[in-house]
């Protein structure tokens, strides 16, 4: 029986396409069928898919959409129109696959599962989130008939590589010949390393600037989504936007403006600056690395002006503690670092206080008392660092019937 909580640290030695293309021949290659949209970066993946998901939903198409990391249950890495897959349907496919699943790494399992069940489901197009990089990721053994590159910047570097044109020219590997590949607006080096890739693999390069403007209607949904949500979200709207109006084109799909002006009003998925409470404030963000944060940093500033927080935070252990905790710092009124979030990832509570150098900084040694205390107070509240930080933050949320 395969054990559903077995998962593996990314690594250069999981990080190859051997198994994953052997896995896809023995199931007649599920990957394989459907329209496919293959979404790679460093932030904004998650939040381009969902806008993309809510974009096609919205123009008639079934859709499975495939995610990760998960906040909360595993179940929602695959969703049939914008639901989650049920725990037991999960559970079946395992069952019924597990003599191929049984070597997989999890990730690679859930990337499985994920074209097996859009497979059987029929859907009409998969939009699928690119795990790590691109080139050698597990999504990227599907024909996407667009390739889509958000934010890039630095993260997984021990991988991917120490310089942004390393790390884009991964990336890079989900370009397909004679296709349109989108990028998001990029910083120099990277935009270079993509052109050049783009150029060797024949892939035709669409850059989702202000430059390309919309109807009036539409960059007025744009200009508040930037408000909203922060110049980030405006920047994965304005880019799924641009794919989804391609689409639209060669697909004969209905472009009608009050259905694509809805999805992109539409929820965004959780740990997106998610708000729990607004007086006093409880905000859960999954940003882990220094673009991230960054965005956190920005948005936070312009929507709460000199609003200082309670910090819950953590990280996992292949982040830079240093670049994120020095962006973050001038939010911060008081720090509780959280220990036994996630054990086998987690960067120790004691390392971590070293980067803060505050005697004061508080452990939070269990999470449920924790934020019972926290909730309680008046204190405006942040959690970020790590998505997994997020997740167990919103399971206790539950439990304390804060949210549904």
């Amino acid at each position: 029986m395969i054990n559903p909580k077995k998962f593996e640290i990314p690594s250069k030695i999981t990080y190859k396409l051997d198994r994953m293309r052997l896995a896809s021949a023995l199931l007649d290659q599920p990957e394989l069928g459907r329209k496919t949209i293959l979404v790679a970066g460093t932030n904004g993946k998650g939040s381009t898919v969902q806008y993309l998901t809510s974009l096609f939903l919205k123009a008639g198409l079934k859709v499975g959409t495939y995610t990760s990391p998960h906040v909360v249950s595993r179940t929602e890495r695959i969703r049939i129109n914008s639901k989650n897959i049920s725990e037991f349907e999960l559970k079946k496919f395992e069952k019924k696959y597990a003599s191929v699943l049984e070597p997989l790494t999890y990730f690679e399992r859930m990337t499985v599962l994920a074209f097996l069940i859009f497979r059987e489901k029929r859907v009409d197009i998969q939009v699928l989130e690119v795990g790590l990089g691109g080139r050698l990721d597990a999504t990227n053994i599907s024909d996407p008939d667009f390739s889509v590159i958000t934010s890039i910047d630095y993260d997984h570097q021990e991988i991917l590589g120490n310089k942004l044109s390393q790390i884009a020219k991964e990336k890079a590997g989900i370009m397909r010949k004679g296709r349109i590949c989108f990028s998001a607006p990029q910083s120099k080096e990277a935009a270079e390393s993509l052109r050049i890739e783009a150029r060797i693999k024949g892939s035709r390069m669409e850059w989702a600037s202000k430059a390309k403007s919309f109807s009036k209607p539409l960059e007025k949904v744009l200009a508040r989504i930037k408000k909203d949500r922060g110049l980030h979200q405006e920047i994965n709207a304005r880019l799924a936007l641009n794919v989804f109006q391609e689409a639209a084109f060669e697909w004969h799909l209905d472009f009608n403006f009050k259905k694509i002006i809805a999805a992109l009003k539409g929820d965004l998925l959780p740990a997106r600056i998610q708000c729990i409470r607004k007086k006093p404030l409880f905000l859960v963000d999954g940003a882990h690395n220094q673009a991230a944060v960054t965005a956190l940093l920005q948005s936070l500033k312009k929507n709460y002006p000199k609003q200082k927080f309670d910090l819950v935070f953590g990280l996992m252990d292949d982040k830079n503690p240093a670049a994120v905790i020095r962006i973050l710092k001038p939010l911060v009124s008081r720090v509780f670092l959280v220990k036994d979030f996630y054990p086998e990832r987690q960067m120790s509570v004691e390392k971590l206080k070293s980067f803060w150098k505050k005697k004061d900084a508080g452990v939070i040694t269990n999470l449920s008392l924790g934020l019972k205390a926290l909730w309680k107070s008046k204190k405006a509240v942040l959690v970020a660092g790590s998505f997994y930080l997020a997740g167990a933050v919103l399971k206790d949320l539950k439990k304390m019937k804060v949210i549904s």
